[in-house]
């Protein structure tokens, strides 16, 4: 490509700022201290009104000249004089003097600036890809004790994925998983299927079996996240409350046997159902059980399948155990948001690590949360998952928000109340140690 668009000043994008929608593109920029730089405030005269981004459209002449033949520096003193006309300005000159320093022309060079890696448009390669059979595994909460039921699909599908894990940052990169990029047949959705590699530092998972089990604990943290932020939304009409809108991303599971075999039942348990106390409990603390049929013996790989997007760059609203400040609407609705699922569900159920994919936003349903993290008084509901601690954490350290207010939702105090009843009655609900 001889051809470039960049920021007005000759400013170059960020490598992930190149996949972004317009959309997305638009509202990182508007929130910037330095907005002004890129979206101008004043009018300027021969542009519409209303808000716009400033562009300016750069060519390389040497990429120029080999494509087309057309040598227009050389051509340059030939072309005939005129005026300078108004849309022109001082920093169209910018470009040349970045060029040239010594007025001999343009450097040189073989190197190509690398935009990004777009799945739609990457090119197969048989020695960083390869195919796989696999079946699906959904789930859904069907009841008002917030149960996950988990369902396998029958048909076998097949699907490519990439060799090696995408390299992320270490910022933008998980704990506990490797992110591989996948496609399936038939499908042109792009997608991601994530991998648990690691319980923590120095805790490699290779047990296919325990592998399963964590994720499915995940794949229910993003449908208990998406159950309650529908009850959420329902609270918020009742009492007028116009938050951010947001949802949990879209997932499920993808079990890769070493042959299709009948399959054995998964060993998991599953306790009875909590109730009771001060609040109406919505949502269970119990490990994550079911009666899904997926082998120990027959699986060799399982992973977590979400929607890919167009940015890697994670924004946190809400750590695993600590309450960031809130500083916008998005982050005032996640505030409360936590707040709301520790009150819905009596303190049985916390939603942490509360992070989005920074700028994503579906057009519909606002931004989109992925990789949730939960406390539970058992501490069962997955890796990261502090218990008793990690609810109590919340209740020393929550400060409301306006939406927390005009939502009415519990007090602190009413929450200690209801979690000092918990605690007291612990020893109970504790398993028998094997």
């Amino acid at each position: 490509c001889d051809v470039e668009l960049r920021f007005k000043g000759n400013k170059d994008f960020e490598e992930d700022e190149l996949a972004s929608t317009v959309s997305e593109f638009y509202s990182k920029f508007s929130n910037r201290p330095d907005r002004d730089a890129f979206i101008p405030t004043s009018r300027v005269k021969g542009h519409a009104k209303g808000n716009f981004l400033e562009m300016e459209l750069h060519v390389f002449m040497k990429r120029y000249i080999l494509r087309t033949g057309e040598d227009l520096v050389n051509a340059a003193p030939q072309k005939p004089k005129h005026r300078r006309s108004a849309m022109e300005s001082d920093d169209d000159e910018i470009l040349a003097a970045k060029r040239s320093t010594s007025g001999s022309g343009p450097l040189v060079s073989t190197f190509v600036r690398n935009s990004g890696i777009a799945t739609s448009s990457r090119t197969a390669n048989k020695l960083d890809t390869r195919s796989l059979s696999f079946k699906r595994v959904t789930v859904q909460i069907e009841d008002e004790a917030a149960t996950p039921k988990f369902s396998g699909a029958g048909d076998t599908e097949t699907g490519v994925i990439s060799v090696s894990p995408i390299l992320l940052s270490r910022s933008n990169k998980g704990r506990s998983k490797d992110v591989y990029e996948f496609t399936i047949s038939g499908d042109s959705t792009p997608y991601v299927a994530k991998k648990v590699v690691r319980e923590g530092p120095g805790m490699p998972v290779s047990d296919v079996a325990k592998q399963c089990l964590l994720l499915l604990s995940d794949l229910a943290r993003l449908a208990r996240g998406s159950w309650f932020a529908n009850r959420f939304e329902s609270r918020a009409e009742e009492f007028g409350v116009e938050p951010s809108s947001f949802r949990f991303t879209d997932a499920f599971i993808i079990d890769v046997p070493v042959a299709i075999k009948p399959q054995k039942k998964c060993a998991q348990t599953r306790s009875s159902a909590r109730s009771g106390g001060p609040l109406v409990v919505h949502g269970s603390s119990e490990d994550e059980g079911s009666d899904l049929e997926v082998s120990q013996e027959e699986l060799s790989e399982v992973f977590l399948v979400e929607p890919r997007h167009s940015t890697t760059q994670v924004e946190k609203y809400r750590g695993t155990m600590d309450n960031q400040n809130w500083s916008d609407h998005l982050g005032a609705t996640m505030n409360a948001f936590a707040h709301f699922v520790v009150m819905d569900s009596a303190c049985e159920y916390m939603s942490a690590d509360l992070q989005d994919l920074t700028g994503l936003q579906d057009i519909w349903a606002g931004t989109i949360l992925i990789d949730p993290m939960s406390h539970t008084p058992l501490g069962k509901s997955g890796l990261g998952d502090f218990g008793l601690k990690g609810i109590q954490c919340f209740i020393n350290t929550h400060h409301c928000s306006p939406i927390c207010k005009s939502l009415r939702l519990a007090s602190m105090n009413d929450l200690q109340r209801t979690f000092d009843e918990l605690n007291g009655d612990q020893d109970l609900d504790e398993p028998d140690e094997d």
